[in-house]
């Protein structure tokens, strides 16, 4: 059985209550609108031997999958030093709706909002828009960061979540915006070995020009970084080039389609360990990225100096923060309107936030305050 409700806030309590229904489920990223939810999400699957697949897709792109991750595990390029993860893609302001009113749309809205507030709108579209609202969504670290990084997560062979995590970011060069989550964004995954990074860009390469901005040729997809050359892939196949840019290998798309199709077919043969994408997976990639956020959300403004400082020397950090400084600063003022620097955070096996000054802040945001009844996440682990 299939759910899919609309906004991030609604996906994990109807999962959970299909479980407990004995159904099984493939819900779409993020699994979950917070960590906490995640969590309940995984046992619930567990408590009721429920078959639950994650909508990270590419997990079942065959020729990703069989070719280009099983090739960089090879070793034949070398060690992985780095992977980024890129959305680079033109995004202008969420359209604020003055006053603030309940939607127009025939939709029923308690439903829709589930267990986050039933408030009016400051947005004029209800759908999709959400994303970028903190009460429903996670911007597009949750939207299509959970992609990029699990695939980045996936290719480095990364079983559970990083030790810390970072973020920069913020909302820049928008008018009459009701957005909240960063229209502009960086999150640094620090794994003990390769470091992961994911990025976000909406603004063009100039704030007089239609063009987005690009690296190595890549705008929407993962570059990884090899002792002996790198790789970009991801939708649409991959490409792997030596170091001075000569293509050796071509992987071609599969057509997709395939991941509902390892879902039934694990759902007839009751065996988890089938899925492509099972739910503790689909639940580390979104719990990562929600802490990103959480970053952010307990983050403050910073100079260029203190950013570059806290990136260290991690390998790639100092490329990938300059050139972000720089695309920023063509279209705002960083001294008027800086960059939110949001903290390291060290994270704990169990989804929290392990230590540090930010630590009571940042884990008061791992759960929603409280659940509108009768949406209400129930309490499982």
């Amino acid at each position: 059985m299939r759910w899919t409700p609309s906004p991030t806030c609604g996906a994990c309590w109807t999962a959970i209550w299909a479980c407990q229904a004995g159904k099984d489920v493939y819900v779409e990223k993020p699994v979950s609108w917070s960590v906490w939810e995640g969590c309940q999400l995984v046992a619930a699957a567990r408590k009721h031997n429920r078959i639950v697949q994650a909508g990270t897709q590419q997990r079942s792109e065959i020729a990703l999958r069989d070719d280009l991750v099983e090739y960089l595990r090879s070793g034949q390029l070398g060690k992985i030093l780095w992977a980024h993860g890129i959305i680079w893609k033109p995004h202008g302001p969420i359209a604020r709706r003055t006053p603030p009113a309940m939607p127009e749309d025939p939709v029923d809205y308690d439903l829709w909002c589930g267990p986050s507030p039933l408030v009016p709108l400051e947005r004029k579209n209800l759908h999709y828009d959400w994303h970028w609202a903190w009460r429903t969504g996670n911007g597009d670290m949750g939207n299509l960061g959970v992609h990029q990084f699990d695939v980045c997560r996936w290719i480095c062979g990364y079983a559970g979540l990083p030790r810390r995590v970072l973020s920069l970011g913020g909302r820049f060069a928008l008018e009459n915006d009701a957005g909240e989550a960063p229209n502009s964004q960086i999150a640094v995954f620090d794994y003990p070995g390769a470091p992961i990074y994911f990025s976000v860009r909406t603004l063009t390469t100039r704030p007089d020009s239609p063009q987005m901005d690009h690296l190595r040729s890549v705008r929407d997809s993962n570059i990884v970084q090899c002792e002996h050359g790198y790789a970009t892939g991801g939708w649409g196949g991959g490409f792997v080039y030596d170091n001075d840019g000569k293509l050796i290998r071509k992987v071609m798309p599969d057509g997709g389609g395939t991941h509902q199709a390892n879902f039934i077919r694990a759902v007839r043969s009751r065996n988890r360990a089938e899925l492509h994408a099972e739910i503790e997976e689909g639940h580390i990639s979104s719990a990562a990225c929600e802490m990103v956020n959480v970053a952010h959300r307990v983050g403050a403004a910073a100079t260029p100096g203190q950013i570059r400082e806290m990136a260290g020397d991690m390998p790639h950090a100092r490329e990938t923060v300059d050139a972000f400084l720089d695309h920023v600063g063509r279209h705002a003022d960083l001294a008027a309107t800086p960059v939110t620097l949001g903290p390291w955070l060290d994270l704990a096996p169990n989804g929290r936030i392990a230590s540090g000054p930010y630590a009571d802040a940042a884990n008061a945001l791992l759960r929603r305050p409280e659940d509108r009844a009768p949406f209400v996440v129930p309490e499982i682990a």
